[in-house]
């Protein structure tokens, strides 16, 4: 049964309206509001966005308006471009709690404030009892779907333009966007957009990271032909370049980390990706490659218990996830067999 475990080392794998001075998208969480008038759920309204606002600023890739400004337009009955034109931002954040007998219901939804297009939606029913005990839970999976929204949103946007006219931050979330189809031709187009978003702006800490991050994923699936598992040091040199830039960006450490799981590192790969985790806790991404990178070094019972957490936290839950899941489980009760049949031997 020894060789069931060879199988355990795989891999998985704005427009800019308003967004901050280093191209991060820029958000704002309204007051939520609470239709019955009684100051305890106004209060419990308010803290569901506080909340909300405390964990999306712990991501250093958005900026988030703080609460006293975002809760200045409360009554206002400002439409949502005139809001996101005052608070100068892109994406805003609109809630809602209502007592429904012994329950509540929390409604929020992302829209992009110029064009008043919701992007993502989502109601949760809580039984009142619970609903304090819960709240910090209910804030965490709701943070890390407005991120993954923002993320598809500003990802989507950025294929719709044309190249020539793009900047470092766009290139960049365009080749990202190219290297998640893992075709032939979107590592080629990805490849070639981040090499340019380099060259346009060498101070931009992402390009580097999402340029070694490509060549490190195409040299492990082999799909453009161009890059080998020689090309792993170029590829975390790369990272490291955009880790020294800027090394609050949990996104380097998760790049980082998967880059040295495909080396003999591995020690230093769960370092990496233990770090992504404290400074993004509220990305289902990093926490999905923790998993990975756990995974490989024989760590089945925490790479599921972290998989698990991703899926909990993006209730929207990409397939990669699953296959992840499925991966790690594989190798817990592949090993599982093992010590068992070795143990019938003896």
């Amino acid at each position: 049964m020894a060789p069931l475990l060879a199988h355990c080392r795989f891999f998985d794998s704005p427009h800019r309206t308003e967004s901050s001075r280093s191209g991060q998208p820029s958000i704002a969480v309204l007051a939520f509001d609470a239709f019955s008038g009684e100051p305890v759920h106004e209060m419990l309204g308010a803290g569901f966005a506080d909340d909300l606002i405390t964990e999306l600023a712990r991501n250093s890739s958005i900026a988030v308006v703080a609460r006293n400004t975002s809760f200045s337009v409360k009554g206002k009955n400002l439409t949502a471009p005139a809001i996101a034109k005052t608070l100068r931002v892109r994406y805003l954040v609109e809630g809602s709690i209502r007592r429904i007998e012994d329950k509540f219901a929390v409604n929020v939804q992302l829209i992009e404030g110029p064009n008043d297009r919701h992007l993502w939606a989502e109601r949760l029913t809580i039984s009142a009892e619970q609903i304090h005990s819960v709240q910090t839970r209910i804030v965490s999976r709701i943070a890390s779907s407005l991120l993954s929204g923002i993320q598809e949103s500003q990802m989507a946007a950025s294929l719709r333009k044309e190249p020539s006219s793009l900047d470092a931050y766009e290139l960049t979330l365009r080749g990202a966007a190219h290297e998640r189809q893992q075709t032939k031709e979107g590592m080629l187009e990805g490849y070639a957009e981040l090499e340019r978003a380099t060259a346009l702006d060498p101070h931009y800490p992402p390009a580097k990271i999402w340029l070694g991050y490509l060549v490190a994923s195409d040299a492990f699936a082999g799909l453009s032909g161009r890059f080998s598992m020689s090309d792993l040091p170029f590829a975390t040199d790369l990272i490291r370049n955009g880790i020294a830039l800027d090394p609050t960006l949990a996104l380097g450490y998760q790049a980082l980390g998967f880059a040295l799981s495909l080396t003999d590192s591995i020690d230093d790969a769960l370092a990496a990706a233990e770090r992504s985790v404290e400074l993004g806790p509220g990305d289902a991404d990093n926490l999905n490659y923790l998993s990975r990178v756990q995974m490989i070094a024989g760590r089945y019972d925490e790479a599921v218990e972290n998989v698990d957490r991703a899926i909990a936290l993006n209730p929207i839950t990409p397939p990669i996830y699953l296959v992840q899941r499925a991966r790690a489980l594989y190798c817990k009760r592949a090993t599982k067999a093992l010590l068992t049949s070795r143990q019938f031997i003896a």
